[in-house]
């Protein structure tokens, strides 16, 4: 009997020469540890429901079947969301609630009989198909026309159509002349929005067993998708999605270190994702050769053992590049600032002194660079520029103390996502700290207020174009924590009131009441 490994949640792999075997056939599809990732809305890098939006929907649906994940991604579409009921609700609203059992909706009659699996809301095309055909009788040919005429919406031939259906109802006889009439007025209300229910599946399923692979290995999913992630057209935001999927799934995500070498590409390491070295601008593999191939210990090599014996293998713009996104973090106890000031002194060296200075580093090896610098000075007393090197170490002009912000500036501008600290760790004194919601918190509810703390990008004003504002300007940007990113909007009225602080890189403190399209709208921005 072949082995097999048992997951916490029940799901099974077999075990095959000493390796778990990972097929689609041995996928659960029930598994409850995927479907509630669903169900918290961690669905990025999930086929169709990537986008804020589409989280926010998937959250409120709460799918547990594929069946429902097929419907999530037909009643996410335009038409859907547009579309209203009697009582001008949003038909996707009104398909998560009678999904969920929030509301009571009318299960009799042919019509609604013929729509159970998608809760009597007509949104798949071989829905309509199937109705024409069991209600009207219609052929493949009379179908096909009836799908062309209410997507085209000619009303010619839409006039034409409805009254082949309701002759077709009567000649069937199912339902009477004028309940045909009242589903055709159904038929025609929902045509804007039937998706194939074939790809509605396919791309269900698909996401289902992406979804499965990122439920079961969380590490390897997305260690992996940061690898892909730099071929797509848009890398760094596809990268900052995924780190702060990452943060919202409990893994640690780290910067590049040198202690990794040779690692170059996003790897994982006891459970925690590092970037690669290749991820710093200005560095490739090719970069890193250099230093591999000269038989450095990177693992254990200290910060003035690197520096001065094998910095020179690297360009002055790639050594500092290193310094400022921590790749020597864990090789001293220095800040970034302090290793990139004693590296600029190093620099101010000739190759003949700094060969001097490493054969007294092989007699004198310390982990300090400016204690080293002592015994360098001592050894050769009378060279006037080991003396004002040391002093200038000894005595630096400036504080060499690390802020956040210099951080952050850094690791943004070399790895384009800071990783080691952000803004919103360093606004503390909130009065309101206890109401702060990250941004993928709850679901949609149009009367609770909302209160958020987050760092803007993507600022733009606009002029409203159409309707009772007119020609006034508008805002809006994206906020987010590290749990994601949400989509904001700043009507005329705010825009004055708060424009001052709506600029990138901004952190802010908010409050608003989310759209019906899942966004917020700002009621109040406050100081931080």
């Amino acid at each position: 009997m072949d082995k097999e490994f048992v997951f916490s949640c029940g799901c099974k792999l077999p075990i095959i020469n000493g390796k778990l075997e990972l097929d689609r056939d041995n996928l659960n599809e029930f598994c409850q540890r995927t479907w509630e990732m669903y169900r918290k809305g961690q669905t990025q890098s999930i086929f169709q429901l990537e986008s804020f939006f589409a989280k926010n929907w998937t959250k409120e649906l709460a799918p547990n079947s594929i069946r429902d994940a097929a419907a999530l991604i037909a009643i996410v579409r335009p038409g859907v969301l547009q579309s209203k009921d009697d009582n001008g609700e949003s038909m996707t609203r009104v398909f998560c609630k009678r999904k969920n059992g929030i509301i009571e909706y009318d299960r009799s009659g042919h019509f609604n009989e013929l729509l159970a699996d998608t809760y009597s809301v007509l949104i798949f095309q071989e829905s309509l198909i199937n109705i024409s055909k069991k209600l009207a009788g219609f052929s493949p040919k009379q179908s096909n026309k009836l799908i062309k005429s209410v997507g085209k919406k000619n009303a010619e031939l839409l006039f034409s159509i409805e009254q082949e259906f309701i002759h077709g109802c009567e000649k069937v006889g199912t339902v009477s002349k004028e309940e045909a009439a009242h589903i055709f007025n159904n038929i025609k209300a929902s045509a804007r929005y039937l998706f194939s229910l074939n790809h509605s599946w396919a791309y269900a399923a698909f996401g289902y067993e992406t979804a499965w692979v990122k439920a079961h290995f969380p590490e390897q999913y997305v260690c992996a998708w940061l690898r892909i992630a730099k071929e797509e057209a848009k890398p760094l935001e596809e990268i900052r999605a995924m780190v702060s999927e990452a943060r919202r799934l409990k893994i640690d995500v780290k910067g590049p270190s040198a202690r990794n070498l040779p690692k170059v590409d996003f790897f994982i390491k006891r459970g925690t994702v590092y970037f690669g070295m290749d991820s710093i601008k200005g560095c490739s593999e090719k970069t890193f050769n250099k230093i591999m191939n000269s038989g450095c210990d990177f693992k254990n090599i200290m910060w003035s053992d690197f520096l001065v014996n094998y910095s020179q293998l690297l360009n002055k713009k790639q050594m500092v590049a290193m310094i400022r996104v921590g790749c020597f973090d864990s090789h001293t106890i220095k800040s970034r600032i302090a290793m990139e000031y004693e590296y600029s002194n190093w620099c101010l060296l000739t190759e003949i002194q700094k060969k001097k200075c490493r054969d007294v580093f092989k007699e004198n090896p310390d982990s300090d660079f400016v204690s080293f610098f002592k015994s360098v000075f001592k050894v050769y007393p009378r060279i006037e520029k080991f003396k004002i090197i040391l002093f200038a170490l000894q005595n630096p002009s400036f504080d060499l103390s690390e802020s956040n912000d210099n951080i952050i500036q850094n690791e943004k501008e070399l790895l384009g996502i800071n990783i080691s600290c952000s803004k919103i760790d360093q606004i503390a004194n909130i009065e309101v700290k206890n109401k702060i919601k990250s941004v993928l918190d709850d679901v949609y509810d149009k009367n609770k207020v909302y209160y958020i703390l987050g760092e803007i990008s993507d600022f733009r004003d606009f002029k409203i174009k159409t309707g009772k504002m007119l020609g006034q300007t508008m805002g809006s940007f994206k906020i987010s924590d590290e749990t994601g990113e949400m989509d904001v909007v700043c009507f005329p009225d705010k825009l004055d009131r708060f424009q001052a602080g709506l600029f990138d890189g901004n952190v802010i403190y908010l409050h608003g009441k989310k759209s019906n399209r899942g966004g917020l709208i700002v009621e109040q921005i406050y100081e931080t």
